[in-house]
């Protein structure tokens, strides 16, 4: 009767053990964990952060422009120059090259995925998304869901984010 007794607590000991260390190490479905992400080791703007809700991402004290814009204004220019037919109106580079009018000064949507969808999961713990607007101008971000980072992979610019 003893062993049988044992042999419960035992069990339900391991349970709760099990149940105990999957909470505290969940490391998410890929979508972005809410809350406030601040810049890591970039002078130009050490006061810059990002605040990412439930769909939705927002830069802070940060000047995306000054950053991107005249690098992706370049390219753009350059592979119009060899394929014309690509080109947007004066109107449409206007607005996707503005990413501060995009991203800074008010929310950018995000549709974060549900599930873990095979296209956006890059790696064990990296999740990536598209941040482009009209193929030209943005970037990318990685997700890392275990150190809980996100990091913009930019041959302009990279710059990390961590919670």
């Amino acid at each position: 009767m003893k062993t049988v007794i044992r042999l419960c607590l035992t069990i339900a000991g391991a349970v709760l053990l099990f149940a105990a260390v999957a909470k505290f190490t969940y490391i998410g479905d890929g979508k972005i964990t809410k809350g406030t992400y601040r810049i890591k080791d970039f002078s130009r703007y050490p006061d810059a952060f990002i605040e990412v809700g439930e769909d939705s991402i927002q830069f802070f004290n940060i000047d995306l422009n000054e950053i991107y814009q005249e690098g992706q204004l370049k390219q753009y220019n350059e592979v119009i120059a060899r394929k014309p037919d690509l080109a947007l109106s004066e109107e449409e580079v206007k607005q996707a090259s503005d990413l501060n009018a995009i991203m800074v000064q008010k929310p950018y949507y995000v549709d974060f995925p549900s599930e873990v969808d095979s296209d956006i999961k890059s790696g064990t713990f990296t999740y990536e998304y598209n941040f482009y607007q009209k193929v030209f101008f943005g970037f990318g971000i990685e997700y890392n869901s275990l150190n809980k980072s996100i990091h913009i992979a930019h041959y302009i610019q990279e710059l990390t984010f961590e919670k």
